[in-house]
C-alpha cells in the first residue's frame, strides 16, 4: 500500500493543480500559459498561410486578364512596395548585431516583422510581374527573390528546431540534455509501479543518445528518430495497460484510479520521448542552420544587387 500512497499523492497533486487552474480561469485572472500562446501562434500562422495561398492562387488564375502591369498603375505600386519590403528585411539582422538599432523594437518583434515582410514582399512582386516573365534583368531579380524566399522558409524550419519556440532563445545541447535528465527523473518516479517499463525507456534513451554523432549519422538518426519514438510509445502504451491491470489487481486499485495513473504516466512517457527526439535532432539541425547562413547571405546580396540593377534599367531605358 506504500506504492499506492506515493502514486495517489502524485495524482492528487496533478488534480489539485488542474482544479486551481480552472478556478483562476473562471475568475478571469489567468495569464495565458506558454502552451496557450503556442497554440494561438500556430492558429494565426495557419490562417496567415491559407490567406496568402488563396491570394496567390487567385492572382495566378486572373493573370491572363492583365489587371496588373509592371509599368504603371497598381502593378507598378506593388513593385515599389515589394521592393521596399524585401530591402527592409536587412533591419532584423542589423537589429540583432548592433545596439544603435534598438529603437526599431525588440529582437522578437523584429523577427516577427521580418517573417511577415519576407512573405508579403515576394507576393507583391509576383503581382507586380503578373505571374509572368519579362526582360532578362527582371527575370534575374524575380528568380533571385524566389530563391531567397524559399531559402527563408527552409531557414525558418531549422530555426524552430534549435530554439525554444519560434521566438525563444537559442537552445544548447547542454540545455537539452539537462532537460532530458529532469524529464527522466519525472518519468522514472511516475512509472514506479513498473520498473520494467522504466528500464526499457532508459535503455532506449541511452542507446539513441550515446551513439556517435557524425554528420551523416546524425542525418540518418534525424530521419528515423520520429518513427522510433512513436513505435516505442505505442509499445509502452500496450505494456502499461497490462502492467496496470496486473498491479491494480494485486493492490486493489479501482478502475478510475488506474485510468488516471495511466493517463499521467503516458503523458510523462511521451514528454520524455519527445525530449530524446529533440536532443537527437539538435546536432544535425544546428549544423544545417550554420550552413544555411553561409548559403543564404550570398543569395540575399545577389537579390539586393539584381533588384537595384532592375530598377535602374527600368527607369533609365
Amino acid at each position: 500500500m506504500k506504492t499506492l500512497s506515493k502514486h495517489q499523492t502524485k495524482i492528487t497533486q496533478i488534480e489539485t493543480f488542474s482544479k486551481d487552474a480552472k478556478k483562476e480561469k473562471a475568475s478571469g485572472k489567468t495569464v495565458p500559459s506558454k502552451g496557450e500562446e503556442k497554440r494561438l501562434s500556430k492558429i494565426v500562422s495557419v490562417i496567415f498561410f491559407f490567406v496568402v495561398s488563396f491570394v496567390i492562387y487567385a492572382g495566378w488564375k486572373i493573370r491572363a486578364r492583365e489587371y496588373f502591369t509592371a509599368e504603371s498603375g497598381t502593378g507598378y505600386v506593388l513593385g515599389v512596395v515589394g521592393s521596399v519590403l524585401m530591402l527592409a528585411l536587412i533591419i532584423y539582422p542589423l537589429r540583432k548585431r548592433y545596439r544603435f538599432m534598438e529603437p526599431f523594437g525588440s529582437v522578437k518583434t523584429m523577427f516577427q516583422t521580418h517573417m511577415i515582410m519576407g512573405v508579403l514582399g515576394p507576393v507583391c512582386i509576383l503581382f507586380h510581374a503578373n505571374f509572368g516573365l519579362g526582360s532578362l534583368n527582371s527575370n534575374v531579380a524575380l528568380f533571385s527573390m524566389i530563391v531567397v524566399a524559399s531559402s527563408g522558409l527552409v531557414g525558418r524550419y531549422m530555426y524552430k528546431r534549435i530554439h525554444y519556440g519560434l521566438y525563444g532563445r537559442r537552445a544548447t545541447l547542454n540545455d537539452l540534455r539537462s532537460g532530458n535528465e529532469n524529464e527522466k527523473g519525472e518519468m522514472v518516479e511516475m512509472l514506479g509501479f513498473s520498473p520494467a517499463i522504466s528500464k526499457r525507456l532508459l535503455a532506449f534513451s541511452d542507446k539513441v543518445l550515446s551513439s556517435r554523432q557524425g554528420f551523416f549519422h546524425s542525418f540518418g538518426s534525424t530521419l528515423v528518430i520520429g518513427f522510433k519514438t512513436r513505435f516505442e510509445y505505442w509499445e509502452i502504451k500496450r505494456l502499461m495497460a497490462r502492467e496496470l491491470k496486473l498491479r491494480g489487481g494485486r493492490e486493489d486499485w479501482d478502475s478510475s484510479y488506474q485510468l488516471r495513473m495511466k493517463k499521467e504516466a503516458l503523458r510523462r512517457t511521451w514528454t520524455f520521448l519527445r525530449h530524446v527526439r529533440k536532443v537527437t535532432e539538435f546536432k544535425f539541425y544546428e549544423r544545417m542552420f550554420s550552413l544555411w547562413h553561409v548559403f543564404h547571405l550570398p543569395l540575399a546580396i545577389m537579390l539586393l544587387f539584381s533588384s537595384i540593377f532592375h530598377v535602374i534599367a527600368v527607369h533609365a531605358y
